[in-house]
């Protein structure tokens, strides 16, 4: 509840308007409603690009559209539960994997969709009536090796992989005439096409004129260069004297990656506490942008370590400010959604450990 206070949940899908990007190209749609009145879900997931859209779109943007399409779901549910006249809360999922391939789990994109995916599991649980999984790759148990940290013991039990015959098995919980002739049902668009792209988004490869510069992300007079030198780290530190405060940050790397951490401390004798782990993060290829809500008043020490390279001096670009709140306006009137990835309490290893064996 707290969560849904300070990214405005419910008014989200009023006063906010998702960038063109991510209307255009983050694949998938409600197509329909399953036999009981439960809307469909249908993700072709081969055809998101991942590293297009975060090319193109803030990170924080990334995961506060997710927070918009969950909101549009729970639109769906009430009308559903006035239509039947009894409760409807969950969504039947339906992921397309066709033409997956080991591209798609390459970092950074396979970062943020993570990072979604322990959004969704901390705040809107229990939702999934059941995810199906079609067209499963030779490759699936490495797509599932790096998102099980991050569901809950109920979400697993609600995985179907179908073989296949998945186009009959999906008519057996779903009306034809609910489901795109794509995937096995009798719908087109008035037009004939056969995936129905007036409701369910196919994604596609982002063209290059939709990528953001790193520099605009942030003021241009706000970037600070920093040089660090091999097997060293650099800090930066900020006072903070309130309570409540939120640092927000960007930054990215010339040619190389770099590790980052956050950690805490209430005075110089005291050994510091790490907020965030140290996480190497690909910064050369996608700026890295994050937020903190400073829950206590202290030195918050944000620390760029390039111990582990014995020979490359790293420069890094990066603009830190201290905001009011979590809810304080960036420069498009946007307010921040915390971009830190949430394993479910059950998860036993972190967003580095899960997708470790996916870095090629």
């Amino acid at each position: 509840m707290l969560w849904r206070e300070k990214v405005r949940a419910d008014h989200i899908m009023q006063e906010w308007t998702p960038p063109d990007v991510l209307s255009k190209y983050f694949a998938g749609g409600i197509c329909g409603y399953d036999r009981e009145g439960c809307p469909v879900y249908i993700v072709p997931a081969a055809l998101i690009d991942m590293k297009g859209l975060v090319l193109s779109a803030k990170k924080a943007d990334i995961l506060k559209y997710d927070c918009y399409i969950h909101e549009m779901l729970r639109v769906e549910f009430k009308q559903q539960s006035q239509k039947f006249g009894h409760l409807i809360d969950k969504v039947t999922l339906v992921i397309d994997l066709e033409n997956f391939s080991m591209k798609h789990l390459l970092m950074p994109g396979m970062d943020v969709l993570l990072q979604m995916m322990g959004q969704t599991e901390a705040n809107y649980p229990e939702t999934l009536k059941t995810c199906y999984v079609v067209n499963a790759p030779m490759i699936f148990p490495l797509i599932y090796k790096a998102c099980k940290p991050f569901m809950s013991d109920d979400t697993k039990k609600k995985i179907v992989i179908l073989g296949p015959n998945w186009k009959e098995k999906l008519q057996e919980e779903i009306d034809p005439g609910q489901l795109p002739q794509h995937w096995g049902g009798t719908a087109t668009d008035p037009d004939g096409d056969v995936y129905c792209r007036s409701k369910v988004c196919m994604g596609g490869e982002i063209p290059d004129s939709f990528h953001i510069k790193p520099e605009d992300l942030v003021d241009k007079d706000s970037i600070t260069i920093l040089t660090i030198p091999r097997s060293s780290t650099r800090d930066i530190e900020f006072e903070v004297k309130e309570i409540g405060k939120v640092l927000r940050w960007v930054f990215w790397s010339e040619g190389y990656d770099i590790k980052f951490k956050v950690s805490f401390r209430v005075n110089n004798s005291v050994e510091p506490e790490t907020l965030k782990p140290l996480k190497r993060i690909e910064c050369h290829l996608v700026p890295e942008d994050g937020i903190l809500e400073c829950l206590n008043t202290g030195t918050y020490i944000l620390t760029f370590d390039n111990t582990y390279s014995w020979l490359q001096t790293k420069k890094v670009f990066y603009s830190v400010e201290l905001l009011d709140s979590v809810l304080s306006p960036n420069e498009n009137g946007d307010t921040l959604l915390d971009a830190t990835p949430t394993p479910s309490k059950n998860g036993d290893a972190d967003l580095c450990d899960a997708t470790s064996d996916l870095k090629l």
